[in-house]
C-alpha cells in the first residue's frame, strides 16, 4: 500500500534568546522542525496512534505524519512552545487508525510524555524520562542501567518486561523499584498493556 504523508500544522512560539519565530506548514514527506536546545526538557501531549520517538545528534525537533489510510477529512495538529530549555509539544486530530507519527528530539533531553493509548517507542534519549499510557505497548529503550538512580515502573493490568533491570512481571497491580546511584531518574506508568524495557 502507498504510504502517504499528512500535511500538518506546526505552530512554533519561541523565547527572545532564539533565533527565530514562525509558523510553518509541513507537506509531502518533508519534516518539520524547529530548533530546540539539547540538555533541555520536553512536555508532550501525545493524541492516541502509533508514535516513534528517536534521539538526534542536533538541536532541534522535528515531526513528520505518516498514514497509510489518506488523510482527507482529517487535520492532525502540532504545536511546539519553546521558553528557553523547557518545551511542549502536542499533536492532535489525526486518522484513529494506520497513522504513525515520527519524532526526534535532541538525545540529551528530559523527556516527560503523556498519550492515551497505542504503540510507543522511545529510543536514544539520554535523561530524565517520566512515560505515561493509559492502555496499550510501551516499549522504551533505557540504554546503561547504571545511568539511573530512582527507577519505578508499574502496570495495573498486564506485564512488565525490563530485562537491563533483571525484572520480568505479569499480572493485576504489577510493578518495581530501583535505587541505583546514576544522575538519571525513570518513571514509566500504564493501565492496561506490555511495558518493555530494552537496553
Amino acid at each position: 500500500m502507498r504510504v502517504i504523508t499528512v500535511p500538518a500544522l506546526i505552530a512554533l512560539s519561541f523565547a527572545p534568546g532564539f533565533s527565530q519565530s514562525s509558523e510553518t506548514k509541513g507537506l509531502g514527506k518533508d519534516w518539520v522542525e524547529t530548533g530546540f536546545p539539547a540538555h533541555g526538557k520536553l512536555h508532550m501531549g501525545l493524541q492516541s496512534g502509533e508514535v516513534h520517538i528517536t534521539g538526534g545528534e542536533d538541536a532541534k525537533v522535528r515531526v513528520r505524519c505518516v498514514s497509510q489510510e489518506g488523510w482527507e477529512g482529517y487535520h492532525p495538529q502540532m504545536r511546539l512552545k519553546a521558553l528557553g530549555t523547557s518545551g511542549d509539544l502536542e499533536i492532535s486530530g489525526g486518522p484513529k487508525k494506520n497513522f504513525r507519527y515520527e519524532i526526534q528530539i535532541p538525545k540529551e533531553t528530559d523527556l516527560v510524555l503523556r498519550m492515551p493509548a497505542g504503540e510507543l517507542h522511545v529510543e536514544g534519549i539520554v535523561g530524565n524520562k517520566d512515560v505515561r499510557l493509559h492502555a496499550g505497548e510501551l516499549n522504551l529503550q533505557v540504554g546503561d542501567p547504571e545511568a539511573y538512580g530512582p527507577v519505578n515502573a508499574s502496570v495495573t493490568a498486564g506485564n512488565i518486561k525490563a530485562e537491563p533491570f533483571g525484572v520480568e512481571k505479569g499480572g493485576i497491580f504489577r510493578s518495581f523499584h530501583h535505587d541505583g546511584k546514576g544522575l538519571y531518574a525513570l518513571q514509566v506508568k500504564l493501565k492496561t498493556g506490555e511495558i518493555n524495557l530494552t537496553r
